[in-house]
Formats: C-alpha cells, structure tokens, sequence
C-alpha cells in the first residue's frame, strides 16, 4: 500500500509540550516507537488506551494538510524540497495559551484565538501543496461522508480532499478519540491538571513537521522538520540595525 503524507505542527520532542502529548498519547512520533504512558488516577490504562486509540496513528500534532497519498509523477524528495522552500519564506507565529477544549466530541487543545497569520498559513499549506495530493478514492470520499458533512464541507472535501479545511478549518490538537458526554470529562478532568499551564504560555510554531505513514496499519513518524525562517508581513528585515 502506498504511503500517506501529512503536514503539520508539532511541538519540539524535549519542550514540556511534546513530553507531555507523547506520554498521553503513548507514541513517540519522533523515534517511531511506543512511550511510556503518562500515569493516570481516573482512568486505567487499558481506558487511556482505548480513548487515545485514534489520536495515537497520528501522532501529537495539529493539522495543516491532512493525510494525503502523492500524484502520480511526484515523489517524497520533490515534496521536502517543495516544503523547505516554503518554509524559508514563511514567518514563525505566535500563538496565545492553549486550553482543554471538545471538539465534534473529542477532547483537544485550543488556543483561545487564532492570530490571522496562522489561518494564512494553514491555507497556503492546503492550496500550494496540492498538486502532490492524489484525490481520494471512493471508498475515502464514503469514510468522510459518512461521519455527516454539511454541503460546505462536502464541497470543500470534493475540492481539496479534506472537509475541514480553509473557513472550516480549526486549529487543534488531538488527545482523544470521540467520547461519550461521561467519558469526556472524564478524561478531561484527569488531563486539567496538567495542561494548565499551558494557558498561560504563549505558543511559539516555528517549524512545521512533514509526516510520513508507509502503510494504513502503522502510525505516523516525523519525516523531516523544517524550519520558519521568513520575515513576518509588516516587519523590516534591518529593524535591529536600526535600533
């Protein structure tokens, strides 16, 4: 089976952030092997590891193009290049705290607002890499459908192979699969008091993470990292020098 990438940010493996999405999810997307699990008082593990089942194939990350298989005449080599000169042009943003929030019934991290420069960046990544994305097939387009999809979504699935994407795009990230009401806040009280400090910590998304599935059956790993280095819209490249 042909491999899937993705597009996404995730948090440096040694920052506090990424120590704690690898533990909860039990998945260290960077070496690509399991992790020790984050200890639990409400639940058991054999609970922590039905709830983050789902999350777990990904990764801890927040998505910027979902999954995608490549076109036919492009290859994993012209993608990274495609993606690190994007990113050289491209501008680190900032972000403010991030809070436990439910999202279509599973639990995530949001910030409280998203800065105008991180939804520009979210759709410059959904429409300049998308001629490397083969559409979906039937059996995919069914997958989408069936989880019920507004006519908006619909189109933009049909468009850009993803319904959640451009005005119905949000940025999160994942820490559950989709809980009943009682089993997520559940979890969310067990999470609470470990994210709380992460409202008050501003978030700084410096890189983005190319990632790379060989097959259906096993999880995500970070491929390569690549680095925002372009100047923010509005700043002056001499601005230090003429300080």
């Amino acid at each position: 089976m042909e491999a899937r990438y993705a597009i996404y940010y995730t948090p440096p493996r040694d920052s506090a952030l990424g120590r704690l999405g690898i533990a909860w999810l039990g998945w260290d997307h960077y070496l690509g092997e399991p992790a020790a699990l984050l200890e639990t008082q409400r639940l058991t593990r054999e609970q922590h590891m039905d709830v983050t089942a789902s999350p777990r194939r990904y990764g801890f990350h927040a998505t910027l193009k979902a999954p995608f298989r490549l076109a036919p005449g492009r290859s994993e080599g012209e993608l990274c290049n495609a993606l690190a000169e994007f990113c050289a042009g491209a501008a680190p943003v900032t972000l403010p705290g991030l809070f436990l929030g439910a999202l279509g019934g599973f639990v995530a991290l949001v910030p409280s607002q998203v800065p105008l420069a991180l939804t520009d960046l979210a759709e410059a990544c959904i429409t300049r890499f998308d001629s490397f994305r083969l559409p979906p097939d039937p059996a995919e387009l069914a997958r989408r459908r069936a989880a019920g999809l507004t006519p908006a979504q619909d189109a933009l699935l049909q468009r850009w192979g993803y319904p959640y994407v451009l005005e119905e795009w949000r940025f999160h990230m994942t820490l559950t699969d989709v809980l009943s009401n009682g089993s997520r806040e559940q979890v969310m009280q067990e999470l609470l008091p470990w994210v709380t400090a992460f409202a008050s910590e501003p978030l700084h998304i410096e890189t983005l993470a190319l990632f790379r599935q060989p097959n259906r059956e096993t999880p995500f790993t970070v491929l390569r990292l690549f680095q925002l280095s372009g100047a923010a819209k509005g700043a002056r490249p001499d601005a230090e020098a003429a300080a």
